[in-house]
């Protein structure tokens, strides 16, 4: 008769095995127990026990303590190779007891309807819950068994005779009931006999309910539970109870239940997931993997091992074994990760009803209780269950049974969409005829009805979430409801961002997000909660083959990463999407190792001067810059944390701010501050409070102590809601799950010092998309990096000790770390920021390369770091009171930061940089060179038309090397037709290429290449360029527009032209090629309106900006232009093709100027023949495709001013008249 369950760090169960007079302990996985106390008979003496009810562990004695129930006494007892007590309290009718973490006993006293609370030695104790006689009112108790200490010390006590739960706050006169108390009864507001007892770090109450053999769950504030485990009745089967009594977590969040009416004790496994869900917490922002990988089938339809034949089903299990149900082979297979070929676990002996076979199966799932696989045999009209392992035949569990999908809650309830009768049934184990939980009023488009139900999902609160097909929508059926809510598509059949055309496998995420496989549009749609709108996931691309396309998806599920699983059924394959999260305080820009940011700061908090008042900070610390753009600062002085909105003059009170103190609604010295994305709430770094708080993100009047007793400097989370803490007392990281107190240690604690596993007072934390540790070791002049599950960390800033040169550092604090490992590091002793690439020796300094001091440009103790959006730094400027904001400054595609005047000249005779030999195919030959794009390293990429390649061209190099295409004229993936332009996608490093003939964009690795990767399909594109966001932009000729996408995306958006062939400013005539700046404006060489034309971003129409005075070659003319640039003054530079020179176009001007090619058509060192693409190098030097010519020519930029003859007396007139009284003259 098992009352109480003690479980220690070990998973080692103590149970109090009342009616043998005993404590027992079972080590995990053994099959028998120790005997550990009594089990000497029924008695008194030291060495036996009389019934007892109840046994903990006193870590701080490692002893035993157990309530001796009818002995009226609690002993206590040496856990290991005890062979008597030792009396501590004595004529004390106690039933179960708990310790807090100040020592603290809590007994409660059953014949005294109260619970006392001692101090070590005492007798006497304190009356801390009832005593006030037997009743119910908040001041009384009714038999009080089992109790829970929480972190605040607050007492909940099982009120067994009241039937409820009740809370006493430390101190306070009469509890308050947080669980039952209406009655005795078996509704989910009722309990009847409360036992068992455990409380959440979210203050969730569990109970034993041992009258009804169930445990329930009671969220804080909630005036109704629902039933965690045991729905199925009283019973002695895997899903069932029998007058449970005691409670325990285990360290991994299992639950333990002394299942007291059938003699054992029961271990239930914690899953926060729901059935192909993930607990990973998705912004709605969240991305993944453009391109997939295949992880199962994907080489054509069979029957093989290493193939499938149209997977409809499938889901994951936790080691990431995918199981598909094979459609047309009439099987499950199982695929673990990274093989080649599954393995049948259901099934594969033909079609056919034998229960070693299946026909047609639809949908397959695990049941986690009993580690078995459930199938959806459809054309056998049966669930059947299957062993995971080596089953040889299945059980029919359902017959008769027109299923289609399956998912199962987390009380073992089995949801099934049963398409003939447009309805979902929820069956209980070993339930035939089950229950109707959404549609069963016909086929219909009514929120009570359904139209071919096809793919579920339960969620925590046990809403139903159905694939509604044949309506193309998805609905949302809260348990119980009459009647659904349409939660994606519900406007008809079609492919807008609002619609759906037969929905199938279907997700939701943590926060409520909907994902849906939208069938009939080949793509992944998510639909963020509330929204009328959807957006596409992955699939942008036309129906396919390729990485980023699907044929008809089906099924979906999350992997416990939050990567996303897709059965592509058309293509008979399951495809993985990486998931993607931006690490906090990070950014997804992709920065080069050679990113700028603007020399001049903005300040976006304080500046203000030391102050307290609402737009004043004093000494800023630690920032975190969320989704909005709101930045949060650690004020630390001012013992608060202040948000700042974009563009305010003052702040907003959102933690601290009632002076220096250790109150829940004070700080003391706050370092740190950041947010939990899952729980939308504030953690804190409470330095002299040697704590971490939470504190609600809005309007939270008090905070809530997470971690105590705690030294932190720095915060940050991972993807994983890991929470890591530097501690600078004992020179540590620790990592915590969430609930944790103690934390695994992730760096550092072998002491103070310099060795690579150890740290000297670290300051700031960063973590990864790898799970990979960075941490600013502040007294060793370092920054170390530790690979997740590493005993030491490498050196990847500093370390050459404490300088101001650059491979030094002085004191780093605030840390950031860039999507390919380039380090940024407030470098505060030396008041600047520094940028480290991975792998380099030595850093560059990124802002204050100024003296200490209060400009625009200057740092004084710089502290706190943040990216935010569009990959601008935030610097809390410490010693300034302020925090200021950095521009990221990309240079954008071809273009140049060089400073260029509009007087800027370059040399008129060019170097050939790229053939020249004549017209040919070798290496050092080109043929109707196009486009083309010079890289950071100089090398020179041409799009080379004729020859059906693109070549690169290293600086000095007399050939080049073929990088992509050079296997002839066609349309094979190895193959070019005619391509026109080529650039670089910097974040990939992967080359795009306009495949003009084949009407494609392709992608080709940077390097090695033997084959491209089609990325756009049915497009006449010409000309090629991108944005800082990633954007590709393409000139459309055929259809006279020019469109922007993401890559991935199939269609993408009309941004130039798009209203048919004309020369109106919202017309385009043939566009070439193209350039966007940095506000993202566009710049479209409009070549048969002979006219460059500028689109702000979102114009209706554009403006022209050189030429659009007809074709000609004066200088307000010009004749189909082709390559354009635009340098950081706005002054645009055409390849004026027809005229064969190059032109200047000033900002403003009515007409350009000639910049190379004054001496006509020709060959020569000074002249061009039909030129086509441009581009700057980041000298400012000027490249340019001599298409008849079959070269690339180079002009060297000279930075000396030159004056024509006609302006010289008139500019050294100004000059003078500027200058005179500082002007000498010999």
């Amino acid at each position: 008769m098992p009352l109480a369950l003690y479980v220690n760090k070990h998973g080692i169960v103590y149970v109090t095995d009342s009616a043998n007079h005993r404590i027992v302990a079972w080590a995990p996985g053994s099959t028998s127990g120790v005997l550990v106390a009594g089990g000497n008979g029924q008695g008194n003496a030291l060495n036996q026990l009389n019934r007892p009810s109840d046994a903990i562990l006193d870590p701080a004695t490692d002893h035993l303590l157990v309530c001796d129930r009818d002995n009226t006494r609690v002993v206590r007892w040496p856990p290991d190779n005890g062979i008597r007590g030792e009396l501590i309290l004595s004529n004390i009718q106690c039933f179960a007891l708990t310790m807090d973490d100040r020592g603290f006993l809590y007994v409660s006293v059953t014949d005294k309807h109260e619970v006392r609370r001692f101090k070590a030695g005492e007798f006497q104790g304190t009356v801390v819950s009832g005593g006030n006689g037997k009743g119910d009112r908040l001041d009384q108790l009714n038999f009080p068994t089992y109790l829970f200490v929480d972190r605040h010390h607050s007492l909940y006590v099982s009120d067994s005779e009241n039937h409820r739960i009740v809370k006493w706050v430390e101190g306070a006169k009469e509890g308050k009931v947080v669980a039952g108390g209406n009655g005795p009864g078996n509704h989910v507001k009722q309990l009847f006999g409360a036992f068992g007892l455990l409380v959440d770090p979210m203050g969730t109450v569990y109970v034993a309910d041992s009258g009804n053999n169930r445990i329930m769950r009671w969220p804080r504030g909630c005036t109704e539970g629902s039933v965690v485990i045991g729905e199925s009745g009283q019973g002695a089967g895997s899903y069932q109870l029998s007058n449970p009594i005691g409670l325990s977590f285990g360290e991994e969040g299992h639950l333990y239940v002394a299942d007291t009416g059938n003699h054992r004790v029961q271990k239930y496994i914690y899953s926060t997931t729901t059935l192909r869900g993930t607990e990973i917490p998705l912004l709605p922002t969240a991305q993944w993997s453009t391109t997939a990988t295949t992880v199962a089938g994907g080489i054509g339809a069979g029957d093989r091992l290493d193939q499938l034949n149209s997977p409809l089903g499938l889901c994951i299990n936790e080691n990431g074994i995918v199981y598909v149900a094979d459609f047309q082979n009439h099987r499950a297979v199982a695929w673990k990760p990274g093989s080649r070929s599954g393995e049948v676990v259901a099934g594969g002996n033909g079609e056919g009803n034998a229960l070693n076979q299946l026909n047609h199966p639809s949908d397959v799932i695990l049941d986690r209780a009993t580690d078995h696989l459930l199938v959806c045999d459809l054309q056998n009209k049966r669930v059947v269950r299957w062993p995971r392992d080596n089953g040889i035949r299945g059980r029919v569990v359902l017959s008769d049974i027109d299923c289609y999908g399956l998912t199962m809650d987390d009380r073992g309830f089995l949801y099934v969409s049963v398409t003939d009768k447009h309805e979902i049934r929820r069956f209980k184990v070993g339930q035939s005829v089950g229950t109707v939980v959404a549609g069963g009023n016909g086929k219909g488009d009514r929120l009570d009805q359904l139209n071919f139900p096809t793919y579920l999902f339960v969620d925590h609160h046990h809403s139903l979430y159905v694939s509604d097909s044949k309506n193309h929508r998805i609905v949302k059926w809260v348990e119980s409801a009459k009647e659904g809510k349409v939660v994606a598509g519900g406007y008809g059949r079609g492919n807008h961002v609002k619609q759906l055309f037969d929905p199938t496998g279907v997700l939701v995420d943590t926060m409520g997000t909907v994902y849906v496989a939208d069938s009939g549009n080949h793509r992944i749609m998510r639909w963020p909660q509330g929204r009328a709108e959807g957006s596409v996931v992955v699939g942008e691309s036309a129906q396919g083959v390729g990485s980023n396309q699907h044929q008809q998806p089906v099924g979906l599920s999350f992997g416990r990463e939050g990567h996303l699983y897709v059965a592509d059924t058309g293509n008979h394959r399951v495809q993985k999407y990486i998931y993607s999260m931006i690490p906090l305080r990070g950014t997804d820009m992709p920065l080069l190792p050679s990113a700028q940011w603007s020399r001049n700061a903005t300040t976006v908090a304080g500046g203000n001067g030391e102050g307290d008042q609402l737009h004043q900070l004093n000494l800023p610390a630690h920032l975190y810059v969320d989704e909005n753009e709101i930045l949060y600062v650690a004020d630390f002085l001012n013992h608060r944390v202040v948000a700042w909105a974009p563009g305010a003059t003052s702040s907003k009170l959102v933690a601290g701010g009632n002076g220096r103190g250790d109150a829940l609604n004070q700080l003391d010295t706050p370092m740190d501050v950041i947010l939990d994305r899952a729980t939308d709430h504030l953690l804190i770094c409470d330095r002299q409070n040697i704590r971490v708080v939470g504190w609600p993100r809005d309007s939270g009047i008090r905070g809530e102590l997470i971690l105590s007793n705690i030294r932190c400097s720095s915060l940050t989370m991972d993807d994983r809601r890991f929470l890591y803490v530097s501690l600078i007392d004992s020179n540590e990281v620790r990592r915590f799950k969430v609930g944790e107190s103690e934390g695994t240690v992730v760096a550092g604690g072998n002491g103070r010092g310099e060795r690579l596993d150890q740290l000297d007072f670290p300051t700031c934390l960063f973590v990864d998309r790898d799970h990979s540790l960075y941490v600013s070791d502040f007294n060793n002049h370092r920054v170390v990096k530790w690979v997740e599950g590493d005993k030491e960390g490498k050196v990847v800033a500093g370390g050459n000790g404490q300088g101001n040169h650059v491979k030094k550092l002085f004191g780093p604090i605030g840390l950031l770390v860039d999507w390919i490992g380039t380090v940024y590091v407030a470098d505060s002793g030396n008041n600047r920021i520094m940028r480290w690439p991975q792998g380099c020796t030595e850093g560059t300094v990124v802002v204050g390369e100024s003296a200490p001091g209060h400009g625009s440009s200057e740092l004084k103790n710089p502290y706190g770091l943040s990216f935010g959006e569009g990959g601008h730094l935030y610097v809390g400027d410490m010693e300034n009171h302020r925090v200021q904001k950095y521009i990221y400054s990309v240079t954008p595609v071809r273009g140049t930061d060089t400073p260029l005047l509009s007087t800027a000249q370059w040399s008129t005779n060019a170097t050939t940089v790229a053939g020249g030999n004549g017209i040919g195919g070798r290496l050092d030959q080109l043929n109707r060179p196009s486009g083309l794009y010079l890289n950071e390293y100089g090398i020179l990429y041409v799009a080379e038309s004729a020859n059906h390649r693109v070549v690169a061209w290293t600086s000095g190099s007399t050939s080049g090397e073929v990088v992509a295409g050079g296997n002839g004229e066609g349309n094979a993936l190895n193959q070019l037709n005619r391509p026109s332009d080529v650039i670089l996608d910097r974040a990939t490093d992967h080359l795009l290429v306009c495949d003009r003939q084949n009407n494609r964009v392709v992608r080709w690795p940077h390097h090695n290449g033997t084959r491209g990767e089609v990325v756009l399909f049915d497009i006449a594109c010409f000309g090629l360029t991108m944005d800082d966001r990633g954007f590709l932009y393409v000139g459309v000729g055929e259809k006279n527009e020019v469109r922007r996408l993401k890559l991935g995306q199939s269609e993408g958006t009309v941004v130039a032209g798009g209203n048919a062939r004309g020369d109106r400013f919202d017309q385009l005539n043939f566009p070439t090629y193209l350039f966007v700046d940095r506000d993202h404006s566009l710049y479209v060489s409009d070549s048969q309106n002979d006219r460059i034309v500028k689109w702000v971003e979102g114009a209706k129409a554009g403006k022209v900006v050189a030429g659009g005075n007809g074709p000609g070659n004066d200088v307000k003319q010009l004749s189909n232009p082709m390559g354009v640039l635009v340098d950081t003054v706005g002054t645009v530079y055409v390849a004026d093709s027809g005229n064969n020179r190059i032109m200047r176009w000033p900002q403003e001007r009515t007409e350009g100027s000639v910049l190379v090619g004054q001496s006509g058509e020709g060959h020569g060192s000074t002249q061009l023949n039909k030129p086509a693409g441009l581009s700057f190098d980041g000298e400012g030097h000027l490249y340019t495709v001599d298409w008849e010519n079959g070269r690339v020519l180079k002009y060297i930029y000279s930075r000396r001013l030159f004056f024509s003859p006609l302006t010289f007396s008139t500019t050294i007139g100004s000059l003078l008249s500027v200058c005179s009284n500082n002007l000498s003259y010999r």
